[in-house]
């Protein structure tokens, strides 16, 4: 197995919130990606998603799970010692954890993002992606563990009747010649009430460990990339599908070494070429299963 990850800047961003590690532990029999995606409106989050992170990564190093309300409860003793908001840690945290000895994967989402999965001998591409929108589609607040220490924002996320969170799976195949993308809605269990969204791959598409090739966790900076095009004297932003933007980053060659670093990087170039451009800020983290 190898595991990797990697994070860039939003162009609408100052700082980039979002944060990514990975690695390995114990004869490379455990593998792990995590990243978080820091909350634009709430301060110093670039710090908060760096700090949930190290704070993940110590937990699955240490005993191969993460309690989430003794991690974020760790992360703001760590903060009062530096003097910082409170608010600093309002940011998301997915993880994805592998037991290769075991035969096991663990993914959970505090929050928004995608979990993109491909297995062998197969060409399609599969995307979970997990949204909150209200009744008028328009982009709502995802949940933070930050919340658990506030009974009041817990509740006004918790029981918000315009806070409505989906999760959707799709199957995604490329027409080469037509150069046309086929999505294919995959029906799937969609009352997760839990804070904490715990997503079992296996039980959800009924395939085996050995079937996959790699499952990468994402956040919704995927679903910020627009494409900026001239015409005369007008300059038009048009949103761009996140399964354009998915089919594109996770075409790779091999899955050597830092494979996501090298393929987001070699992505993103070819993005200023098309004039596409990231408005969030982007993480990715990604493991590959021999």
């Amino acid at each position: 197995m190898n595991s990797d990850s990697a994070f860039c800047i939003g162009k609408t961003h100052d700082i980039c919130q979002d944060y990514a590690l990975h690695g390995t532990t114990i004869n490379d029999n455990y593998q792990y990606a995590i990243i978080s995606d820091g909350c634009s409106g709430s301060p110093n989050t670039d710090i908060g998603s760096r700090i949930i992170c190290l704070e993940a990564q110590k937990s699955l190093k240490l005993s191969h799970h993460i309690d989430e309300k003794v991690l974020i409860n760790n992360c703001r003793a760590l903060i009062k010692n530096i003097d910082i908001q409170e608010e600093c840690l309002d940011a998301t945290l997915l993880s994805l954890f592998v037991d290769k000895h075991n035969n096991k994967i663990s993914i959970k989402i505090a929050g928004d993002g995608y979990v993109v999965f491909k297995y062998k001998n197969e060409n399609n591409l599969y995307v979970i992606s997990i949204e909150f929108t209200n009744e008028n589609s328009i982009g709502s607040y995802p949940f933070y563990l930050n919340y658990y220490n506030s009974q009041d924002r817990f509740e006004k996320w918790k029981y918000g009747i315009d806070n409505l969170r989906y999760i959707h799976l799709n199957k995604i195949s490329f027409d080469k010649e037509k150069n046309q993308i086929h999505k294919e809605k995959i029906e799937i269990n969609n009352s997760f009430n839990n804070d904490i969204i715990d997503i079992n791959i296996k039980e959800i598409c009924n395939k085996k460990f050995e079937d996959i090739e790699f499952i990468s966790i994402a956040s919704d900076g995927l679903g910020s990339f627009y494409e900026t095009t001239i015409n005369n004297t007008q300059k038009m932003n048009i949103p761009l599908s996140p399964f354009n933007i998915i089919k594109e980053l996770f075409l790779f060659k091999n899955y050597n070494g830092s494979f996501i670093k090298r393929r987001l990087k070699r992505f993103l170039k070819n993005c200023n070429h098309k004039n596409w451009y990231n408005g969030d800020d982007v993480s990715v983290g990604a493991i590959y299963f021999e």
